[in-house]
């Protein structure tokens, strides 16, 4: 009777944990390598309030030099002159609420709405008067993103990459709780015109041709709470009531003890 008894209990450990198992997967089902092999991967615009990092370069290096911020640069968001330092220390430039840059030697420079490689293309053409063979490269410096809700590190993460999916920006936040829900990842992504939502599931294959499977700069993951924590906390919630419950009871015999 006892070794029929032990595997019953067995078994129902066994067939407890599977369910845990499947609740708590990425990715279930089979998953077709072919069907997801190209990349869906859309090149972060620029945006009003960006900073960018940009480096000037040509045949005459000491030419070029000048239209290269110094280390010491000022801070644009403080005197509204259009660079800026952000917390790497790099100097940069900040991207104004019409989408402009003022730079050296060109002026105003429309960069909203342009790729990195478009901005650096565009900055480069304007520089060939003064320079031989001028060339760019465009960075953004703080090109960061927010994961919130039941992760085990919630914060602000800056990705240096400039190319970060959900699924890193879950994993730099240390991965979901077991009480994350899986099927429905909300991303908040905002532009200075409009405020979109995403939503992921993290249990299907066809994330990958989410549009938000891809973050942008600045974008926030919400991870929500499942009903398992929910009823975690509505236990807690009785334990506690009942604990302050016991406790006031004891106060008041003790009381009553010594009053007598």
């Amino acid at each position: 009777m006892k070794q029929i008894f032990s595997l019953l209990l067995l078994a129902l450990i066994v067939f407890s944990s599977c369910g845990d198992v499947k609740k708590l997967q990425y990715l279930q089902g089979p998953l077709d390598s072919t069907k997801y092999r190209a990349v869906k991967y859309q090149e972060p615009l620029i945006q009003p309030g960006d900073l960018l990092s940009i480096i000037v370069f040509s045949d005459n290096p000491t030419a070029s030099a000048i239209y290269n911020l110094p280390s010491s640069g000022a801070v644009g968001m403080a005197n509204g002159s259009g660079s800026g330092m952000p917390a790497s220390g790099n100097p940069s430039y900040i991207v104004d609420v019409n989408g402009n840059i003022q730079f050296h030697g060109i002026g105003n420079v429309a960069a909203k709405g342009l790729t990195r490689q478009q901005l650096a293309t565009k900055i480069a053409s304007g520089l060939e008067a003064y320079l031989k063979n001028p060339y760019c490269q465009v960075r953004f410096s703080n090109f960061k993103v927010t994961v919130l809700g039941e992760v085990a590190r919630p914060a602000i993460f800056n990705v240096p990459s400039e190319k970060v999916s959900v699924l890193e920006a879950i994993g730099l936040a240390g991965d979901l709780t077991p009480f994350g829900r899986r099927d429905s990842i909300m991303v908040i992504r905002e532009t200075d015109v409009e405020r979109k939502f995403g939503w992921i599931d993290l249990r299907k294959t066809d994330m990958f041709n989410s549009d938000f499977f891809y973050l942008q700069q600045n974008d926030i993951v919400i991870v929500h709470p499942n009903k398992q924590k929910a009823a975690t906390s509505d236990q807690m919630t009785v334990r506690n009531v009942s604990l302050a419950f016991t406790i006031v009871s004891s106060l008041a015999v003790i009381y009553s003890i010594l009053t007598r």
